[in-house]
């Protein structure tokens, strides 16, 4: 009996047992409404289409790798969600969810597509995610920075290739972007632009120097020692017959004494994609003494086209540096050529950077010129292809110390 009351205790037991309800596995939770970003600023030269939305250029050839970027600003409304928090901070939430709530860079228009122009290498999962976040977190009103890197297939043809990407939290939602005050943008996408080519066709100034000097309100161009710019190879008897040409043309002094002037070269003639013959080059007006005596002065440049063989000039553009809202004194100085348009940079009057700075860096602000217009007008934000960085980098480690 004593074994039967056991018995029939612990069936009892069993009963109850089998009534009480199992917890389900608490089941994964989106976060809506928990990605709203303002885009800042991206990486690329940035140009707008015709609806009038910024979209960044990258110049790059087959098999170049780019450094692309995106800096935004965090209006998420979800109080869960209004903290952005890098990619190792989250916890996870299990194999069906990989990089679970994680704030990503991903393809747009159509979503999740593969493009076709890059690389395999370029994407951290799918062929469709180029980057996650992983920093410090962003609270609400604060900015992300976010960087990666892409690389243009090696079997890319030449041409023009479109990417959108947009910003999205993994497993919860696409990001909506907005506008400076919080509203809801007309357009969810990021734009990009891809212009592939065997060899870029930046040309950038070679030995050939252009300065000028002031004497007696006069103006003068002259040539240094060296010749065989890029795009323009001359002996220094054609040097001297153009830099005639030139003196006569602009009305300048026919002889000169260097001690008695300000003189200042500059690295900037090439030839012109217009016209066979034809040069681009710049001139330079002021003089030391009026910059430290004359605090009003205005220092003008002006970018001339010179046909060699016809002796035609034609003045392309002239600036007034004061005039145009600069804080000091600067000019205009041509350094390079892509296509129709002349890269150009804003120097002042008054700087010596020295041997380990270059107008080719993208921290130095850059501008173009369309020269197949009849009055180009100054268009800002042009940037250095990844190519002639690297190149530029290598030639001042030997000699340039970080």
């Amino acid at each position: 009996m004593k074994y039967l009351s056991i018995l029939t205790k612990l069936m009892a037991v069993a009963l109850v047992i089998s009534f009480i309800p199992i917890q389900p596995a608490k089941a994964f939770e989106q976060l809506p409404r928990s990605l709203r970003w303002e885009l800042i600023d991206q990486s690329g030269e940035i140009q707008f289409n015709s609806a009038g939305y910024p979209y960044g250029i990258h110049h790059v050839k087959a098999g170049e790798t780019v450094s692309m970027w995106i800096l935004v600003k965090n209006h998420s409304t979800n109080p869960r969600g209004q903290v952005w928090y890098g990619k190792s901070a989250l916890l996870s939430e299990g194999p069906n969810y990989p990089n679970a709530h994680a704030i990503g860079v991903g393809t747009w228009d159509p979503v999740d597509h593969i493009p076709s122009f890059l690389d395999s290498s370029s994407f951290v999962i799918n062929n469709n995610r180029l980057a996650y976040y992983d920093d410090i977190p962003v609270n609400q009103g604060g900015t992300m920075w976010l960087q990666w890197e892409a690389k243009v297939r090696d079997d890319t043809p030449a041409g023009t290739y479109d990417l959108v990407l947009s910003l999205v939290r993994e497993f919860d939602e696409w990001g909506y972007r907005t506008t400076a005050s919080g509203g809801n943008h007309k357009y969810r996408g990021i734009l990009w632009r891809f212009i592939v080519g065997d060899q870029y066709d930046l040309k950038t100034v070679g030995d050939i120097s252009v300065g000028y000097t002031t004497w007696d309100g006069k103006q003068t161009i002259y040539f240094k020692e060296h010749y065989g710019g890029v795009g323009f190879p001359m002996t220094q008897e054609q040097a001297t017959q153009i830099h005639r040409g030139l003196r006569e043309k602009l009305g300048m002094a026919s002889s000169w004494i260097e001690e008695d002037m300000s003189a200042q070269p500059f690295n900037f003639i090439i030839s012109s994609p217009l016209e066979n013959g034809e040069i681009i080059f710049s001139t330079a007006e002021y003089s030391h003494e009026e910059l430290f005596d004359n605090p009003d002065f205005v220092a003008t440049s002006r970018i001339y086209a010179y046909n060699t063989q016809t002796q035609n000039l034609r003045k392309i553009y002239e600036y007034a540096s004061m005039e145009s809202g600069d804080p000091v004194e600067q000019l205009l100085y041509p350094i390079g050529i892509t296509g129709n348009k002349l890269i150009l940079y804003l120097h002042p009057v008054e700087s010596s950077p020295g041997p380990c700075w270059s107008p080719w860096l993208n921290n130095v602000p850059k501008f173009t010129l369309d020269l197949s217009q009849s009055s180009p007008t100054l268009v800002s934000g042009w940037y250095s292809p990844q190519w002639k960085i690297d190149e530029l980098t290598s030639e001042m480690e030997d000699f340039c110390v970080n």
